[in-house]
Parts: C-alpha cells; sequence; structure tokens
C-alpha cells in the first residue's frame, strides 16, 4: 500500500493484496469506495507495507484516515541497513 499520483496529480492509494494484483482508489473516490478502504487502514490487525511512508501520512492525515497496526517502510528500512547509500 502507498501514495500515488494519477496524470493531473490527484492522490491516490495503490494497494495490492496479492502477486500480479493491484489497484489504485483516489482519495477523490465517493464515500462508497472510500469506506472500505479507511476500514482496511484503520484495522490494526491489518499488516500494511509502504515505501515512503511519510507524504503518504500526512496525505491521509488531511483527508480525514488513521493508519493503525503493523507498518514496514522499505524505504525506512534501506536507509536504516545502508545509510551512506542515501
Amino acid at each position: 500500500i502507498t501514495l500515488a499520483y494519477t496524470l493531473d496529480d490527484t492522490p491516490c492509494v495503490a494497494i495490492a493484496c496479492q502477486p500480479e494484483e493491484a489497484y489504485s482508489i483516489t482519495l477523490d473516490s465517493s464515500y462508497s469506495l472510500l469506506q472500505p478502504l479507511a476500514q482496511v487502514l484503520a484495522n490494526p490487525s491489518i499488516r500494511k507495507i509502504s515505501y515512503n511512508l511519510k507524504p503518504f501520512l500526512l496525505t491521509l492525515k488531511q483527508k480525514g484516515f488513521a493508519l493503525h497496526g503493523k507498518i514496514f517502510d522499505a524505504l525506512l528500512a534501506h536507509y536504516l541497513i545502508e545509510p551512506e547509500a542515501s
């Protein structure tokens, strides 16, 4: 799960549930599309894996979403393992 942008710079959530299957939901979508996404993001029992999580968290907060549970940021992990490469 990560923050992405459409060609017109609309923020969206890119989410993959299994290999070779991914979806993108704009954060300006209708409530009926966003409500299930909000439930997944707020569910502490669902682990989330992302890349460059900080701007994603800021955008979610601005849009009124909460992110709970175990969260892994691949960019942060890379920095911690190999800081001299950054």
